[in-house]
């Protein structure tokens, strides 16, 4: 039975992109490629997986941990793109981008696909996507994820949160050789050493994020790691109006370095309660200043801790309520709900535990978890992969 456990853990711990994938020793590579190939099986015997979707990563588990060869890669790769399975195609073209066997220049659109997105970036600083974004920007495509161009800024941000000081850096200087000043900011705003954001700032006395309040608390540190408070207050705002925007603050602070797992802006936009999540985002944010979490690694984790806050906070009927979009504002989520993805960390969590201890017995129902959540049906059952108890 730990061994089919192990399948619950690898398909939800690790996603197609390579923001959020992380190493962990509660199931080998071994086993994970094992597990992968399973899943890549038409058995009707893994058909729970399948409806819950948590069987779509597994070419990229495979890919991972499997040690295929740039052939069979290939193969694998055609073979999910033409039984039209979904991200296939955003996973095969990262791939390429990665491995050099096709070049940003060779994209000619920007479909939502943020794994390739990211790929892209890596791969030139930021040259073709920048100038990608801009056609989309200008052709004002109805639904495009770059119909604005803070938007632009705001994926760039998160899709590098993780790169180094270096790298956003030489971005952030594609950025705004081309035009994408806000993208920039932003970038460089993000920075562990504050200089370069200070000096564009200078070189751009009169952007908007500097000269309309609405925008200037976002650009002008809004997204610093290191800031615990907004630094450069708008001239012209009515104090009382501070507790909101300090809140905001703290949204968009929880929410920028957990990248594209944060989903606090999502639950904000649903209720309206800025006091209250703000006082949630701070509690995280205190966290992470302590060091009593730490990111990449406590990705998951993080994402777990604000969930159980805000259902201390709210309830669970409302938070379920609240997080039922389909994360379109955070790319990574298009494959589950929110509230279900959330739901899946909690259960990975309770599992690993599980599989890392003596105890036969499987484990309660975690509270966290609300009572229609599928616990004995999708993981207790040996018989669903035809593993028995391994």
């Amino acid at each position: 039975m730990k061994h089919l456990t192990c399948v619950f853990i690898a398909v939800f711990c690790w996603t197609v992109s390579p923001v959020s994938a992380e190493e962990t020793d509660t199931c080998e590579r071994g086993t994970i490629a094992s597990i992968a190939r399973e899943l890549l099986d038409e058995s009707e015997e893994i058909s729970i997986l399948k409806r819950r979707r948590l069987t779509e990563d597994a070419p990229y588990l495979l890919i991972k941990h499997g040690d295929l060869s740039g052939e069979e890669i290939d193969a694998l790769l055609d073979e999910e793109v033409t039984r039209r399975v979904r991200r296939s195609e955003e996973l095969r073209l990262t791939y390429r981008l990665v491995t050099g066997r096709i070049s940003p220049e060779e994209i000619d659109t920007l479909p939502h696909y943020p794994s390739m997105w990211r790929a892209m970036i890596l791969v030139d600083d930021g040259e073709r996507f920048f100038e990608l974004a801009r056609r989309e920007l200008e052709d004002a495509k109805l639904g495009s994820a770059f119909a604005f161009e803070s938007m632009v800024a705001y994926y760039a941000v998160r899709l590098l949160f993780d790169v180094s000081d270096e790298k956003r850096a030489n971005v952030a200087a594609t950025a705004e050789r081309m035009g994408e000043i806000h993208a920039a900011l932003e970038l460089l705003a993000d920075q562990s050493n504050l200089d370069a954001f200070r000096a564009i700032k200078r070189r751009y006395p009169d952007h908007p994020a500097f000269t309309k309040p609405s925008q200037s608390w976002t650009a002008g540190g809004g997204i610093l790691r290191q800031q615990s408070s907004v630094w450069d207050w708008p001239e012209g705002i009515d104090e009382s109006v501070r507790p909101y925007i300090d809140a905001t603050f703290q949204i968009e602070r929880a929410d920028m370095r957990l990248g594209r797992l944060g989903f606090l802006t999502g639950f904000l936009n649903r209720t309206g309660k800025e006091l209250e999540i703000g006082a949630v985002a701070q509690s995280l944010n205190a966290m992470l200043d302590h060091g009593l979490m730490t990111l990449p690694r406590d990705l998951h984790e993080a994402r777990v801790f604000l969930y159980g806050d805000l259902v201390e906070r709210f309830g669970q009927k409302q938070v379920g309520r609240a997080l039922t979009f389909s994360g379109g504002e955070r790319p990574h989520l298009k494959a589950h709900l929110v509230d279900d993805a959330i739901h899946w960390d909690i259960a990975a969590r309770v599992l690993k535990d599980f599989v890392a201890s003596e105890v036969s017995d499987p484990p309660e129902i975690d509270p966290l978890l609300p009572a229609e959540f599928d616990w004995g049906r999708g993981w207790k059952r040996p018989s669903v992969c035809g593993m028995g108890d391994r």
